[in-house]
């Protein structure tokens, strides 16, 4: 297949703006560019994006069945600067839908081994992820640097916040293998993520409504009762957590996880944080992963293809 770098051609802005036409004006307005003989398939902007990625960041559902259908643009083509599909550009359950229904590739990995469900989580698209999640997407996979859906989620807001985010979140928590749950990214943890972002100087429990607040405390309990672990400087934070739900609030919370909210629980948790020797560690986990993900890139040597990238997926 013809591979091109090309600035943004009349194609890729029909891809982008032709949701605004009404259906007679975009059909005159592709039939011309493709008569003409615009290339739809093969051809990249010189920021990676093909015609079809275009659509699916702007979520031109309409343009993409023409790509797709009309012209048979390949959905699982990767782009040449960081190997993502069009799959993962896609911000809207709608536009996931049209792309899955035509073979997309639910755990494509882009070239820092991240899928279709990182952008999702990471965009906090609730519908999207939902069905990225019901169609067989992977909540296991980490990325090169440690990244996984489950820190991704911690990592943003709204998961907490979005009455109907929270349930989603649950779901990715409990899909979480105790491995994923207690992986580190860039020396953090998915508690140090619900903690305080890194760079924050406020916790973000101490700006949140009753309801996102109970929500973090449910999360940090449940990963802490996994094995997770906090950075020294969180483990402050996180005491007062603890330390509440043993004292009585949030009641259903602490329901849940009764056994953890135990005193014995809060003076044990000093033991949950990472010492020099255990980031150390995690650092040289950190590298072999990376090591791991350059080797199961497509055209690696001894990738095996992709159905032995899927069976070396850490569970």
């Amino acid at each position: 297949m013809r591979e091109t770098l090309t600035a943004h051609t009349p194609i890729f802005w029909l891809a982008r703006y032709s949701s605004t036409f009404d259906e007679e004006a975009e059909k005159a307005a592709r039939d011309l560019l493709v008569s003409a003989g615009a290339h739809t398939s093969g051809v990249f902007s010189n920021d990676g994006f093909s015609p079809l990625m275009m659509a699916a960041t702007f979520n031109n559902t309409r343009f993409a069945r023409f790509l797709i259908e009309e012209t048979g643009v390949p959905v699982h083509e990767r782009s040449p600067s960081d190997g993502r599909t069009a799959l993962h550009f896609c911000k809207g359950a709608k536009m996931a839908a049209v792309l899955l229904d035509a073979g997309a590739d639910v755990v494509a990995l882009a070239n820092d081994g991240g899928t279709p469900l990182f952008q999702s989580v990471g965009n906090g698209c609730i519908v999207a992820t939902r069905l990225l999640l019901d169609r067989g997407a992977s909540v296991d996979v980490i990325d090169e640097d440690g990244w996984t859906p489950l820190i991704m989620a911690c990592g943003c807001r709204a998961w907490l916040r979005d009455e109907g985010a929270w349930p989603v979140f649950q779901e990715i928590l409990r899909r979480s293998s105790a491995d994923t749950r207690r992986s580190v990214c860039v020396n953090h943890s998915a508690v140090d993520f619900l903690v305080k972002l890194p760079g924050q100087d406020v916790p973000p429990f101490e700006e949140e409504d009753p309801r996102a607040q109970k929500r973090r405390c449910w999360a940090i309990a449940e990963l802490l009762a996994s094995g997770a672990r906090a950075r020294p400087e969180n483990a402050a934070h996180v005491l007062p957590i603890v330390a509440s739900l043993s004292a009585g609030q949030h009641a259903e919370v602490a329901a849940r996880r009764a056994e953890l909210f135990s005193w014995r629980a809060h003076e044990a948790f000093v033991s949950l944080s990472l010492d020099v020797k255990e980031l150390r560690e995690a650092e040289r986990e950190a590298e072999e992963r990376r090591a791991r993900v350059a080797a199961l890139r497509p055209g690696a040597a001894g990738a095996g293809g992709w159905d032995g990238r899927r069976k070396r997926q850490r569970r």
